[in-house]
């Protein structure tokens, strides 16, 4: 990994942290929770809890607060820290994250302990780095961006999950598993899941021919849905992308190849082709979801993704860097 040799440790005793809360989160069985993580920021900082009016609110409270806090810490799962890295926007403000969502692929991928307390420990510690997030037309995420079958599940499991749904308590029960059972209904499903896609590099080489394929992925981290990981090489502090794409091939093939994958097994040869990039164009025959970080980024026929290095300050493990 790229980065310095020893993060640096920038929360002192007493530093102004505002903690945001997903609201969501902040009712039923999770409010225990998020009175234990206050109780345990309080011991060595100045805690500020910020619950937004709704999840959509996320962004501008986290906007707001960062000019007046030393960190932002917030509590939730991948929606949430997608509104937050947004709410910065390249702010230097350091960003500490307690998983408390379905997947949890941005802690996982960044090695952020997905228990709240030992993610709390971790933010007690006060060292950071810069890693990196990555922008789609005018929307950042930091994980990794979908299109085709793996953007319909992505979609999917977050109306399963979001706050009313009927399904979200079988959903929250199954977790992990609810993003292989989901991605296999998309996979079972009758009609035609390949999408016309083209992609070129940053100085206009062809990566792939448009042609049909399954998915693109454009990855900043490996974590897919629930702790999935794709079998490819992205490293979340390297300055560079890792455009994967799923080709057309026999149904059967592509469910075997999922089945391996979801298994943590090696995928079977021409599965998936991969190209390192620090920008890329997609190009796509209609319009299309792209999605990222639990969210629906945006919808269009054309998508251009770029890296934007060391973007975002991270609450971490010294040992990542």
């Amino acid at each position: 990994m790229s980065g310095s040799p020893e993060a640096a440790r920038v929360l002192h005793d007493g530093a102004r942290i505002a903690f945001v809360v997903n609201p969501a989160a902040r009712q039923g069985h999770d409010r225990r929770t998020i009175d234990a993580v206050v109780g345990g920021l309080q011991s060595r900082f100045a805690v500020d809890l910020v619950v937004p009016a709704s999840a959509d609110d996320v962004e501008r409270t986290v906007r707001a607060s960062s000019t007046a806090h030393d960190a932002i810490v917030v509590a939730g799962g991948d929606g949430t820290v997608h509104r937050a890295v947004c709410g910065l926007d390249g702010s230097p403000t350091p960003l500490g994250v307690v998983p408390m969502g379905t997947g949890n692929d941005f802690a996982r991928g960044c090695g952020i302990p997905t228990s709240p307390g030992d993610a709390v420990r971790l933010i007690l510690n006060g060292r950071t780095r810069r890693v990196d997030l990555v922008r789609v037309n005018d929307r950042l995420y930091a994980t990794v961006g979908l299109i085709g079958v793996g953007s319909q599940s992505a979609q999917t499991v977050a109306r399963l999950t979001a706050p009313g749904s009927p399904a979200r308590g079988a959903m929250r029960f199954f977790g992990d598993w609810s993003y292989r059972l989901v991605g296999l209904a998309h996979l079972l499903s009758p009609r035609g899941i390949t999408e016309e896609v083209g992609v070129t590099g940053a100085s206009g080489e062809l990566l792939h021919a448009a042609g049909p394929v399954f998915a693109v992925f454009a990855a900043n981290t490996r974590i897919l849905g629930g702790g999935l990981v794709l079998p490819i090489e992205a490293d979340h502090a390297d300055g560079r992308l890792e455009i994967a794409i799923v080709p057309r091939m026999p149904r059967l093939t592509l469910l075997w190849a999922f089945l391996c994958f979801t298994r943590g097994r090696p995928v079977p040869g021409g599965t998936l082709s991969v190209h390192r990039a620090t920008r890329a164009v997609i190009d796509c025959a209609r319009s299309v979801p792209f999605s990222a970080d639990g969210d629906l980024m945006c919808r269009g026929t054309r998508f251009e993704v770029e890296v934007l290095p060391g973007a975002l300050t991270l609450i971490c493990r010294p040992a990542l860097v």
